[in-house]
């Protein structure tokens, strides 16, 4: 292959600007002004894959996502819905969001019970076989809607809640015949599913401070993390921690907040992208969860 010209401040929409020792060539010294869609980007990484480029950092409207290696930009080539936004040094891939209700823009009204579950007009939506089943689990599966939005980033799948929550049962993730007690996520069954199923590696985290856990999230983990549901609600002081997940999917690093999607928050400030300083986050993080890998 042979190696591409070195554009000049004119056509930096064109592709890279090599490094003078390209072997050495990192991240920082990429500057790209450019959006390619998907289908392109084989070839745009094999060029950088020549110039030795290792790492893309990834951002969202500027906010830092997770660092990822060059070769993974690969997959989403096969992702034809996928668009990547380089705009300096940076990509873009924005994590779906997915609520654990169908029709998100209900939520307060379903978790206040001003509204039945039942009567959500999207029901259908999720999988379940009758308005009954739905509101059986809606409320209970904080989880599978953080996986739904994983396996919507992961592998551009969108999987119905409810067919979720059926192969989740058989794998022993719930146990509904325990009654409520039941509803309540398995984090090691859980991992085990996704593992056999999915192809996505994930480990148990538990008694692990939130410092500890921040330097994963740099390096492109995720973390499906237990937390007091009471997140959602601004200056609220929660009387414990736990009982609630939200994906968290990476951290601003010029400010210190966390990034999560909160399949149970009240609207869209409080349901997608929503950043949080690390010491606000430990007042409702109880210090286990899942961790995704790359």
């Amino acid at each position: 292959m042979s190696r591409p010209p070195t554009p000049d401040a004119s056509s930096l929409s064109n592709g890279v600007v090599p490094s003078s020792s390209p072997k050495q060539l990192t991240v920082a010294n990429v500057s790209l002004m450019a959006e390619y869609e998907a289908r392109s980007l084989p070839r745009v990484v094999a060029q950088w894959l020549e110039m030795g480029v290792q790492h893309v950092t990834v951002r969202h409207r500027g906010i830092v996502a997770q660092q990822i290696r060059i070769e993974q930009l690969v997959r989403f080539s096969l992702q034809p819905v996928a668009r990547i936004v380089l705009s300096g040094r940076e990509a873009m891939k924005e994590v779906p969001y997915f609520s654990q209700w169908e029709s998100m823009h209900l939520v307060s009204r379903f978790v206040s019970r001003e509204l039945r579950a039942e009567d959500d007009p999207l029901w259908h939506r999720s999988g379940a076989s009758t308005p009954e089943e739905y509101a059986q689990w809606s409320p209970n599966i904080c989880g599978i809607a953080c996986l739904k939005m994983l396996l919507a980033y992961r592998l551009n799948t969108i999987v119905p809640l409810l067919e979720l929550v059926r192969e989740a049962v058989g794998f022993g993730v719930y146990r509904p015949e325990l009654g409520d007690t039941g509803k309540r996520l398995h984090y090691r069954p859980f991992v085990h599913w996704v593992r056999e199923r999915y192809g996505i590696d994930g480990d148990v985290v538990e008694g692990v401070d939130s410092a500890a856990l921040e330097p994963k999230l740099h390096d492109g983990h995720m973390l499906m993390a237990s937390v007091h549901p009471g997140i959602r609600h601004d200056g609220f002081e929660p009387p414990s921690r736990g009982g609630h997940l939200v994906l968290v999917f990476g951290t601003n690093r010029d400010t210190g907040d966390w990034l999560f999607h909160n399949p149970s928050g009240f609207d869209v400030r409080t349901q997608r992208n929503v950043a949080m300083p690390r010491a606000t986050f430990d007042r409702y993080f109880a210090n286990r969860g899942i961790l995704i890998a790359p």
